[in-house]
Formats: C-alpha cells, structure tokens, sequence
C-alpha cells in the first residue's frame, strides 16, 4: 500500500500481489482534507505543509493483525489554517477504510501539522505525533513567543490501542518553537521522526525553544533536533 495526494484529497494504490508482476491497482479515494500540496498555515509560512499521509500495519498476530493505520492532516474549513490530526484504518488492505478518528483533543481553531504514526510490535498500540499551536492564542505565556495568535508551536503526541479511541494528548516538548524566527526558509521541514517499542515512544523533531539550554544559538533562532523517551499510558 503506498499513499498519495492531489487536489485535497487522499488516496491510496494497493499492490494486490505484494510486489509481485502485477503492480498497483488502481488508486483508491481515502478522504477529502482541504490540505493541497503546498499549504501555506502561520506557523509554517515559507515551506507550508502538505496532508502529510502515514502508514502502519500491525503484524503481531493479535485481534488487530492485519489492519494498517493511516495519519493525515485535515483543514476544516478551507483555507482556514484550523489544521488537525486524524487517522483512519483498514482490516481489508486498505480496499475500504474507517470513518475519521481526531486525534489531538484541543478545543482551539489553530493548528495542528506534520503528523507522524508509529505501531509497537510488542504491544500492538500506536503512537502519534505531531506539532501543535493550541497554546499560541496570542495573549502570552508559556505557549507564544511573540503575541500573535497561530505562529508558534510545541510538540505534542497520543497512544491508541485500535484507532478508535485516544489517550489524553501530552505535551512532549518543554518549551514552545518559532520557525519563522528561525530565518531557515524551510521552516519545521518537512517530516518528523517517530520509533515505538516495548511500550515508549521515541520521537524526533525541530526545536528552537532552547528548553534544555543547549542549543547554540539561544532560543528562537536556528532550530535544534530534540527527542524524548514517552511512555504509554
């Protein structure tokens, strides 16, 4: 299975013989996700983001062996910049797919982008990652840098045992990022990392708060990698 994007909306090409001669089928509608190519959103203003597709399969022989879990990025309004995290998964091979799960649990209109999945074989969970602006109303304090509303984010990640339901979101990152600040013109790039096993999540991603006081350059300006060792509720 592999995933694509046009237009806003999400597919997926399914090779039925497993890398075999026949090569993919045809491609497969998943969703609409008002996310295009390039997106432009104000905490990512100069590389914008895309619906950023992710994949997973559980294979550990458990209730769930066989199902593949896919993360994107959906906009709710069109070009409204209120950016969220869902994840959708197949028990067919991926010829039919679940309704939308959202998966961040804020209540605010700003945004959520650059997703990542990652499945434990140990246990069957997944885990998901991604950066988040729900702090950054705009009014100060520890989730905005610089008063205006949607322009910073932090890091933020939830475990599920099926897709379905979700943990509490937790904030993984200690401080709160600005990209633009960081004059890169890539802004956050385009990926993160994620690696799930025996139960803690290992993230990896760009970080310019200078929580842990050494990044040479001080805080909001070039971006550091930083990762964390999360346990699973």
């Amino acid at each position: 299975t592999e995933t694509g994007q046009g237009g806003g909306k999400l597919f997926v090409n399914v090779d039925p013989d497993v890398l075999g001669p026949a090569g993919f089928g045809d491609r497969i509608f998943v969703a609409a996700t008002h996310v295009v190519g390039f997106d432009i959103i104000p905490p990512q203003p100069d590389r914008s983001v895309d619906a950023e597709p992710g994949l997973a399969w559980d294979r550990r022989g458990g209730r769930h062996n066989g199902r593949v879990y896919l993360v994107h990025t959906l906009e709710q309004k069109n070009e409204s910049d209120n950016t969220d995290v869902y994840v959708r998964s197949s028990d067919d091979n991926g010829a039919t797919w679940s309704p939308g799960v959202r998966v961040n649990d804020d209540q605010t209109v700003t945004s959520q982008f650059l997703p990542k999945i990652s499945l434990d074989p140990t246990t069957g969970k997944i885990a998901i990652v991604w950066y988040d602006a729900r702090n950054d109303l705009g009014g100060g304090g520890s989730g905005d840098t610089d008063g205006i509303v949607n322009t910073d984010a932090q890091f933020w990640g939830a475990f599920s045992r099926d897709g379905q339901t979700f943990s509490r979101n937790v904030q993984i990152s200690a401080g709160t990022s600005n990209a633009p600040d960081s004059g890169n013109g890539i802004d956050y790039g385009d990926y993160t990392g994620l690696a799930y096993f025996g139960g803690i999540a290992h993230p990896a991603w760009a970080d310019n708060s200078n929580s842990t006081g050494t990044n040479p350059d001080g805080a909001l300006h070039q971006l550091d990698v930083y990762t964390a060792a999360v346990a699973a509720p």
